[in-house]
């Protein structure tokens, strides 16, 4: 959490200008929320929720059970228009001739009342992998999973990649309690799953804000890296690349001048933040380039040093604002910007 704005602050932030000592970013630790300008709506993500911009083009990211995760389009309203569009993939899979096969479509499957996968070929030639989709209908919404090119193993399989079509529940409340969320659905199996929602805030140019989460059964299933290079995706290890950059850009003649190269990099935040009772790291800087325009990174990334498990599901949230090749880009003022990231962070809790 960040204390409140007080005058203090801003004299301690003097002082350190006069002292010489190295000063501190100038709105570090003073909560900002009172100046966001962004309407903001309750969501679900994860076992998490939260208050995100309420306006915007917002999307979706899920894997799950070896499959990308989508939710099929609005217009699919009920059951009759659903199973009118699996039909008809499966009616265009089978129109498609294959080298070696009857058609592209090598298997299709009801599963129950609600559900249907389809097994194929991506194209006539190719004979190395099948690709399975798989369709999902909750009463008033529909899912594809659609997963990657397996090869001939991939039959013998088919059964097991049913069961996780029974553990989906609508999401008609982010109040629910239980299971992760996704886009419209509740899963309901501790399974390795990742999700994101992006949010594309209305009225500001090139403002894109995202939080993310990932949970699974055992450290085994999570991506590890060493220690260093892990280091480079925290919220510290980006400041510090940008920096790098920034001053590799400054030194070399033949870039420094150039348009859309940065001439300033100001940090603004860089230190520890708790978000829903999460140990983290906080890092927001502003990069200023030769064109006129100007950028804002916001990163926050948990720092506890638990495995992303369903007893402690990672979490990360990432506010970017700005285009460097636009300089009539439509911004907020600083504060504004500083305003919505707090108040969006404030407001995140377990469910």
């Amino acid at each position: 959490m960040l204390r409140s704005s007080t005058p203090l602050a801003l004299l301690a932030l003097v002082a350190n200008l006069l002292t010489g000592c190295t000063p501190t970013p100038a709105y570090q630790g003073i909560d900002m929320s009172a100046h966001n300008p962004v309407a903001l709506a309750p969501v679900c993500v994860g076992q998490f929720a939260l208050d995100f911009p309420r306006d915007g083009v917002a999307s979706w990211h899920v894997n799950l059970d070896w499959a990308a995760v989508e939710r099929l389009p609005a217009r699919l309203h009920d059951a009759a228009g659903f199973w009118a569009h699996v039909h008809a993939r499966r009616d265009a899979l089978a129109a498609q001739s294959h080298d070696t096969e009857p058609s592209l479509l090598s298997h299709y499957e009801q599963v129950g009342e609600n559900a249907a996968l389809l097994l194929h070929r991506e194209e006539d030639t190719n004979v190395s992998a099948y690709y399975l989709e798989r369709y999902l209908w909750l009463g008033d919404r529909g899912y594809l999973f659609k997963g990657l090119g397996e090869g001939e193993e991939i039959k013998a399989k088919l059964p097991a990649y049913t069961r996780i079509l029974s553990r989906l529940q609508p999401l008609n409340t982010v109040y629910q309690p239980g299971g992760f969320c996704i886009d419209g659905a509740v899963v309901k199996a501790e399974v390795k799953i990742d999700a994101s929602h992006t949010v594309e805030v209305r009225g500001f140019d090139s403002t894109t804000f995202t939080v993310g989460t990932v949970e699974a059964n055992e450290t085994s299933e999570l991506m590890t890296l060493p220690a260093s290079e892990a280091w480079m995706f925290s919220a510290a290890g980006q400041l510090d690349v940008a920096l790098q950059e920034f001053k590799l850009l400054r030194a070399d003649p033949n870039i420094r001048d150039m348009f859309d190269s940065p001439k300033e990099l100001s940090i603004l935040r860089n230190g520890q933040r708790t978000v829903a009772d999460r140990q983290g790291e906080e890092a927001v800087w502003m990069m200023r380039f030769n064109n006129g325009s100007i950028q804002y990174k916001f990163m926050w990334t948990r720092a506890d040093g638990r495995p992303s498990l369903h007893g402690s599901p990672g979490l990360t949230f990432q506010f970017s604002a700005g285009d460097p090749l636009n300089p009539d880009a439509k911004l907020p003022a600083e504060q504004a910007l500083l305003g919505l990231w707090d108040a969006v962070l404030d407001s995140v809790h377990k469910r």
